[in-house]
């Protein structure tokens, strides 16, 4: 069974990429953009418990500094 996992930037810190393509779309297509945040999402594809899903995204797939 797939199992999704999304990561995030806490609110807290700059999200760089989301700022860089923010000013890619007013540039290239002067379109007016608020703010973009982007996620990084994981698909597992294996039988997978929840409580092993939950390790996986809080201790491999998340950098606790950051995310």
């Amino acid at each position: 069974m797939a199992h999704r996992i999304e990561v995030a930037k806490r609110a807290t810190i700059t999200d760089a990429q989301g700022e860089k393509l923010a000013r890619r779309i007013r540039k290239d297509l002067a379109l007016e953009v608020e703010r973009i945040s982007t996620v990084a999402v994981y698909t597992l594809d294996a039988e997978l418990e929840g409580e092993t899903l939950q390790r996986l995204s809080d201790e491999v797939f998340t950098d606790p500094v950051l995310e």
